[in-house]
């Protein structure tokens, strides 16, 4: 009996998890950002723009599939960046604006990211301070954001990759802290029956 109570526990709770509307999002965005904040973006003209880089299609050390059309000439390496904060958030939060553009006019825009979910949040004094060097230097931090529920928006005329989009990610790198990695994430099923012949894995991502 108890078994079974902490089943339907644990899958009730995973379902909530999973369809939590808006979860990055404050339920009352009346604040703006603190002045430390507020204050180097306004050095910046409110936008502060960023020079990325993407290592294409040929990069052989990343355990992703590329998709088909990633990299081909330039296309969806998005090395331009920009970063706005938003107009208003919940005390606790400094939610921002990201823009990833690559040099063909494809954009991908995620608003109202709570920055402080990518960074680390301990502030130890002691014999603890090893422990909070361990958690920002090797701790990865990151927020996927899914296309179902509306939390990216991605403008393209390549409509085909377009409709296979359904994440975008940024997460703070575990081995090179204050490097923030982006990815979006594409599906694709044409040719699944060649892989159910073959040896190779059946991710379609």
């Amino acid at each position: 009996m108890r078994y079974q109570l902490m089943t339907g526990l644990l899958i009730a709770l995973t379902l909530s998890a999973c369809y939590n509307y808006r979860w990055n999002t404050g339920k009352n965005p009346t604040s703006q950002a603190p002045e430390p904040i507020s204050a180097i973006f306004e050095k910046h003209s409110g936008t502060i723009h960023l020079d990325a880089e993407s290592p294409g299609g040929d990069y052989v050390y990343d355990v992703g599939e590329k998709d088909d059309s990633y990299g081909m000439d330039g296309k969806f390496r998005f090395t331009n960046v920009s970063i706005s904060l938003s107009e208003y958030m919940s005390e606790g939060q400094v939610l921002a604006n990201f823009v990833f553009q690559d040099d063909h006019d494809n954009v991908v825009r995620i608003s109202d990211v709570d920055l402080l979910r990518l960074t680390p949040k301990i502030d130890a004094e002691g014999e603890m301070v090893c422990a909070e060097l361990l958690l920002e230097e090797y701790n990865r931090f990151g927020l996927d954001f899914r296309k179902e529920h509306h939390e990216f928006e991605f403008e393209t005329s390549d409509l085909r990759t377009r409709d296979k989009a359904y994440r975008a990610n940024i997460t703070n790198n575990c081995l090179a802290p204050g490097k923030w990695e982006f990815a979006l994430t594409s599906e694709d099923y044409a040719d699944i029956n060649q892989r159910f012949r073959s040896n190779i894995n059946l991710n379609q991502n």
